[in-house]
């Protein structure tokens, strides 16, 4: 059921257009309509095709938290290199050069 604001006795739609007081028929339209939406979200609309699609997507999900977390983690728990290192290597190289 949708949720209901009683106002003057009259019950009006807490979401949504609310049209005139007595369009029972419009509220029940959207309720359908979010009936349904809700099959399709889940993927059981589609059946075993809509299902593989919804894990499809949450394994999409799941691998974007696990990237983020490992560049995080590389990010902030790496190696720290000094600065003198890239200065002393380049020093080296120059003189092997000469």
């Amino acid at each position: 059921m949708a949720a209901v604001l009683l106002q003057a006795g009259v019950p009006q739609p807490l979401f949504g257009r609310g049209g005139e007081a007595g369009d029972v028929r419009g509220l029940q339209q959207r309720q359908e309509a979010a009936h349904r939406l809700r099959f399709l979200h889940t993927g059981e609309a589609l059946g075993l095709l809509g299902q593989l699609v919804a894990a499809i997507a949450s394994l999409g999900g799941v691998f974007l938290v696990y990237t983020g977390f490992a560049l995080s983690w590389r990010r902030f728990f790496s190696r720290r290199r000094t600065n003198t290192e890239p200065r002393e290597e380049a020093a080296a190289q120059t003189e092997r050069a000469a």
